[in-house]
């Protein structure tokens, strides 16, 4: 069995080589793309909803190629952001510059699990797509809640265990989920080169880590329906794939709302409560 530092240096060799796609796919004219950045544009609609003062201090973990903090800060925020990836942090300096927000955006690498950031320092924390990466998820959602100051928000999203396209797939549906680990320690215990560890959640074991951190939901939903496969095999073409995500967010946002916890993505912003005065 591998150890925890071989799957961290695994995990970090996947994202400093592949981190053009990582940036790249948010343009790409796919139903992987338009999931993408309906996800972005939902996280940003819930920050802008939020009201925050200009200049109001936000942390992002895991920030990527910076597509996010860069948004932010052209919405006046003043960020500072972590990625594990130097790939990541050189790219996403690389759009800090491009778009000229240095002076309120700062990336730095860092680890998801043990942030720099200062205790009750910032009035928003996001990581979005950082939870199904993580040795330890529930460890993430304790560092947000730490980062977060009372009467903050918390935006994180997960990887959906109970999402529609994993019905028909063995390597992500959510009951076959022991025997897969069985056979990647096989495999590891073999020395078949293997891939970082990717996992996913059920919504409502994302809800209690935020509970058990001190944090309280106030809006969840998902976003993305599909790709749709069997074993590792599309159904669907790409552009009957994106006609049928179309379909089935319209219908989960106007008249089947149990659609609204099946998507591909779960997305939740919940608050630090603010601590209680005395009368």
């Amino acid at each position: 069995m591998e150890t925890e530092r071989e799957e961290r240096d695994r995990l970090l060799g996947f994202f400093d080589r592949h981190a053009s796609w990582w940036d790249d796919v948010y343009a790409h004219d796919t139903l992987a793309g338009d999931v993408y950045r309906a996800r972005e544009r939902l996280v940003l609609d819930w920050v802008g909803d939020l009201a925050l003062a200009q200049g109001a201090s936000i942390f992002e973990v895991g920030c990527g190629a910076g597509r996010l903090s860069v948004a932010l800060g052209d919405r006046g925020f003043s960020v500072e952001a972590v990625d594990a990836s130097a790939a990541m942090v050189r790219l996403a300096r690389e759009h800090v510059a491009a778009e000229q927000v240095g002076d309120r955006v700062r990336i730095e690498v860092g680890d998801a699990e043990r942030l720099p950031g200062r205790d009750d320092g910032y009035d928003v924390v996001i990581a979005v797509g950082v939870l199904p990466w993580v040795e330890s998820p529930a460890g993430l959602v304790r560092e947000c809640a730490r980062l977060v100051r009372p009467g903050g928000a918390v935006i994180i999203t997960a990887d959906n265990a109970a999402r529609l396209g994993a019905i028909g797939e063995p390597g992500a549906h959510p009951a076959l989920s022991a025997p897969r680990e069985a056979r990647r320690r096989w495999r590891e215990r073999r020395g078949t080169p293997m891939g970082p560890r990717w996992r996913m959640h059920f919504p409502g074991r994302v809800d209690s880590m935020l509970a058990a951190a001190g944090l309280q939901v106030r809006r969840r939903t998902t976003i993305g329906f599909g790709p749709f496969s069997i074993k590792g095999h599309g159904i669907l073409a790409d552009d009957r794939g994106r006609k049928l995500d179309r379909t089935l967010s319209a219908l989960a946002a106007e008249r089947l709302p149990f659609l609204r916890r099946m998507g591909w993505h779960y997305v939740v912003l919940a608050d630090r409560a603010r601590p209680r005065t005395g009368n």
